[in-house]
């Protein structure tokens, strides 16, 4: 452990308030990512516990949790106990102390508590997710940005929108302006260092998720390239006669918020340039195709 009397501190403060319900104390410790190092290291904690004003037991808990529920329901019903384990918390349906820990408290000393700690973030439920996407909170500076952006009442669907927001440099959880300054930077996969770190990350399945709902768009093989040209093509089939043809499948479901978007996009003094630029790249990418005149001029766009 690296600080071992920090981590001391930090298990007393869990016993510095009691609720109101509480006639003592019990602090569960999962400790999957092995923390504690050594035996060491536990018999300390068990000491400093002890000689503590408020005379804290700790208690190992390794599978054995009969005795552990019968020692703090029947054996011993007033002491403070630290119940600490070497290993990670049973699903609900497996852990016979789900009803005692319904009333405890709980310490944590891994990377996931950290991170919580630094962004604010209270309760359980995000810690699955928060595992799932750890790397990212590898560097302190996308981890003071989401810290900025955080609300209590996200849940991992607005989570993803944070961690999106973040990559693309973004102010807000805006799909709008996550997609733009996205697409700006290019249509090419390769070329596109935010879309490297989406990946890198492990966001492409969140991503795709998001324009799906948001913008009704969805591809058997989808690209960045095939959803700049389904905003095109939405925007057309809105707002000409233009005979789409084989472009009919680029029409997304949510033709209003594609519509928004585009008008934005379009409108923006700085950022209006880079669209002119993609729509032109296209359509000489789909001139060269066809050795032909394209079935539709990208210009068309600026109605």
């Amino acid at each position: 452990m690296q600080n071992i009397e920090k981590t001391i501190q930090s298990i007393l403060k869990k016993f510095e308030v009691k609720d109101d319900y509480e006639k003592r104390k019990i602090v569960f410790w999962y400790d999957k990512d092995k923390t504690v190092d050594t035996e060491e290291e536990l018999e300390e904690i068990r000491i400093a516990l002890a000689e503590n004003e408020k005379h804290i037991k700790l208690h190992i808990l390794n599978n054995n949790f009969f005795e552990t529920k019968k020692l703090l329901e029947h054996d011993d019903k007033g002491s403070n106990y630290l119940i600490y384990s070497p290993q990670a918390e049973r699903e609900n349906q497996s852990n016979w102390l789900l009803d005692i820990q319904l009333y405890s408290s709980r310490f944590e000393n891994s990377k996931i508590s950290d991170i919580k700690s630094e962004i604010g973030i209270e309760g359980y439920d995000l810690d699955k997710f928060l595992e799932q996407y750890v790397k990212f909170f590898a560097k302190n500076k996308r981890v003071s940005d989401i810290k900025k952006l955080y609300n209590p009442d996200w849940k991992e669907d607005k989570f993803v929108l944070g961690l999106l927001a973040v990559l693309t440099k973004s102010p807000t959880i805006d799909q709008r302006e996550i997609v733009r300054n996205l697409l700006i930077i290019s249509l090419d996969e390769k070329d596109n260092t935010i879309w490297s770190d989406i990946e890198r990350f492990g966001l492409v399945e969140g991503f795709q998720t998001m324009v799906s709902r948001h913008f009704g768009y969805s591809s058997e093989h989808p690209t960045l390239k095939k959803l700049y040209l389904s905003f095109i093509i939405t925007h057309i089939d809105r707002n000409t006669k233009v005979a789409l043809k084989t472009y009919k499948q680029y029409v997304n479901r949510q033709s209003n918020e594609c519509e928004i978007f585009i008008r934005g996009w379009l409108d923006h003094s700085k950022d209006s340039k880079q669209f002119d630029d993609h729509c032109r790249q296209l359509l000489l990418e789909s001139g060269k195709k066809t050795r032909n005149k394209p079935d539709i001029n990208v210009k068309q766009t600026r109605c």
